[in-house]
């Protein structure tokens, strides 16, 4: 059993790294107006921390996975995580994009090991065919299919999450649309003056950081984003903070999930 479509996969990594480093841009721009727009700084990079690690994590679906140990089960469940009061419309609008791309890295990524295991659990059958009531053929053929539902319930919550990331993307652009208008006018930033003012800034910024709770979502502080950045030498200021390009990659995505549901049990002795 494999991912339907990985080139799908491919173009939303491209979209996802794209908008990171955008992310990352608009945070650093409100980061150098001051204290008062602090808060939306650091929700902006921590937003382009998670969506460069949520790039990586497509291009691992749309790659071949390795064998992982088939005993180990992924279950998604939603982490709480209690962030500080604001009043701000633009901030609130972020923190929910924030909470939707976290569950989403999640879901992705423990989508992306429960394919590894079934195939870890299908090698381990095939193996071991010859002996059909040996231990290793026994656990093989229970925890392929417990690996195989695993697989439906994270393909499942990647479709939901999906949705509520692209139903964010029109307030989130909107409010940034009124919001940047009370920003410095700095037009083009370099790579390296974006790279500094993340790295200062999670030193400076991190108790409020730590109420993300990143860690329990397996999400890395920030080497993910600052990895992008070396990619691109300078970024123009941004117009808008989730492009065209990557809802409609995003939006054809939702499509692949459709397809690979509704024909999952189509491809049941694969």
């Amino acid at each position: 059993m494999e991912i339907q479509d990985p080139e799908r996969f491919q173009q939303c990594a491209a979209a996802s790294a794209a908008s990171a480093r955008t992310l990352a841009t608009a945070g650093v721009l409100c980061i150098y107006a001051g204290a008062e727009n602090t808060g939306s700084g650091v929700n902006l990079l921590l937003n382009s921390t998670v969506l460069a690690q949520i790039a990586q994590a497509y291009t691992n679906l749309a790659n071949n996975p390795s064998q992982e140990d088939m005993y180990n089960i992924a279950i998604t469940e939603p982490i709480q995580i209690s962030l500080p009061v604001t009043e701000i419309e633009f901030e609130i609008v972020l923190e929910d994009l924030t909470k939707h791309l976290l569950y989403l890295y999640s879901a992705l990524h423990n989508l992306h090991l429960s394919y590894a295991r079934f195939q870890s659990a299908k090698v381990a059958l095939n193996q071991n065919q010859q002996d059909q009531y040996s231990s290793i053929y026994q656990d093989a053929r229970l925890f392929a299919v417990l690996q195989r539902q695993t697989i439906w319930r994270h393909l499942m919550l990647c479709l939901h999450l999906h949705t509520d990331v692209l139903m964010d993307a029109s307030r989130v652009n909107l409010l940034w649309h009124k919001f940047k208008q009370g920003l410095p006018n700095q037009s083009i930033f370099s790579s390296h003056e974006i790279r500094e003012v993340i790295t200062d800034t999670w030193k400076e910024q991190a108790k409020a950081i730590a109420s993300y709770n990143l860690m329990a979502f397996g999400i890395e502080t920030p080497p993910a984003i600052l990895q992008l950045l070396q990619q691109q030498e300078t970024i123009a200021r941004p117009v808008l903070l989730l492009d065209n390009q990557w809802h409609k990659n995003i939006a054809q995505l939702e499509q692949t999930y459709y397809e690979t549901i509704n024909t999952f049990y189509d491809q049941e002795n694969t």
